[in-house]
């Protein structure tokens, strides 16, 4: 049965791996026909994502969100206008990849900077091929470091000490852990997905309390929290159901498409 929502939200914003993406990262048909008539309705549609820009284009071109928030949060656009950037500076970037370099308990590291570059001192393996072109990834050692500010500094770490130790020495640093994986995302602490949301929303005149939010992991729990309703999918994580109003059917049930058709759209 569908929910009596108060009014027709003015923008909807998700979270794409586990949450729009299917398991196989991709996205149906069907979800892709909902974001059109999204379009067709005037809803405002945004990709919220921790992911870089380039490594979601196959994404942004299929179902051509009015906004992109990439990075987790550090950078926002709409259309072609810059809205939101928050980013490690370069200074600091150095400091935390030497830390990371030095460390035994970090394997491998890749970098997004400020001028939307990707390095990896790894090579790409088959599931990043599924959705990142490997001749965009600059293959390095890290050894000269980095001549610019960084977007995000994502390395795989064992030790999670490691994580609390560098919290501490770098104050201006937040560290996101991804869910049964190694990799920590180190960033600016201003580059979440709620700031980008806020910024996006006041750039287009959109009242965030007209905005529903779709996520699943720990870094879409502050958006679920705060957007005006709040969705979190069945395969998400127990912290982000507990901050949202309502749950849908999961990712590979396309759950985000089937409660917008059932709830916004007027089909």
């Amino acid at each position: 049965m569908p929910i009596n929502l108060e009014q027709t939200p003015q923008m909807i914003v998700t979270d794409l791996d586990r949450t729009l993406l299917r398991t196989d990262k991709t996205i149906s048909e069907y979800t892709t026909e909902i974001f059109r008539e999204c379009r067709t309705q005037g809803i405002k549609t945004v990709i919220a994502t921790a992911r870089s820009e380039f490594q979601c284009k196959k994404f942004i071109d299929n179902i051509k969100p009015d906004a992109v928030i990439s990075n987790g949060g550090a950078r926002a656009r709409v259309k072609e206008t810059e809205v939101y950037r928050a980013i490690i500076d370069k200074e600091t970037s150095n400091l935390l990849l030497q830390e990371f370099l030095n460390h035994t308990d970090v394997g491998y590291i890749t970098i997004e900077t400020e001028n939307n570059q990707y390095f990896a001192n790894h090579p790409i393996d088959d599931v990043s091929k599924s959705y990142l072109d490997a001749n965009q990834v600059i293959q390095t050692d890290f050894s000269n470091g980095l001549n610019c500010g960084a977007y995000k500094i994502v390395p795989e770490v064992r030790d999670k000490e490691l994580v609390w130790e560098l919290m501490k020495k770098f104050q201006a640093i937040k560290a996101i852990s991804f869910t049964n994986e190694l990799w920590v995302c180190f960033a600016n602490k201003l580059a979440t997905k709620w700031e980008s949301i806020k910024a996006v929303a006041k750039y287009l005149e959109i009242d965030t309390h007209h905005i529903v939010a779709f996520g699943d992991d720990l870094n879409d729990v502050e958006m679920l929290k705060n957007c005006g309703v709040g969705v979190a999918v069945s395969n998400g994580i127990q912290e982000a159901k507990a901050a949202s109003d309502y749950i849908c059917e999961s990712n590979d049930e396309d759950g985000v498409a089937r409660w917008i058709e059932a709830n916004i759209l007027n089909l």
